[in-house]
């Protein structure tokens, strides 16, 4: 994921060096704060497709990779993907990394 200088700070990630261009895998994420809590934002490269995670803490670094998974499973299930697709595509996730966002020009 290219991440936000904020939510890199955030949870205090490392960024990962990763080249993502044309990469089904790769995804935006930054956060706001919406009523004095976290809401963490991802949107899929290519598709442009949306996933909202609110109330994140920094506690839940440790399970970030599930926790967004977990959250884009069933955003896509309640789209009307189907399930088989979902599973599919996130069988093939690797674990999830956060590196820098880069700035086009």
């Amino acid at each position: 994921m290219q991440s936000s200088k904020k939510v890199l700070d955030f949870f205090g990630i490392e960024p990962y060096n990763k080249n993502t261009d044309n990469d089904n895998f790769a995804w935006h994420t930054n956060y706001e704060v919406v009523n004095r809590k976290k809401l963490l934002i991802l949107m899929h490269d290519i598709s442009r497709f949306r996933v909202l995670i609110y109330g994140i803490k920094k506690n839940d670094k440790n399970n970030l990779s599930k926790i967004i998974k977990e959250t884009i499973y069933v955003t896509m299930e309640s789209e009307a993907y189907g399930g088989f697709m979902i599973k599919a595509y996130l069988d093939n996730y690797d674990k999830v990394t956060f590196g820098k966002k880069r700035i086009e020009k």
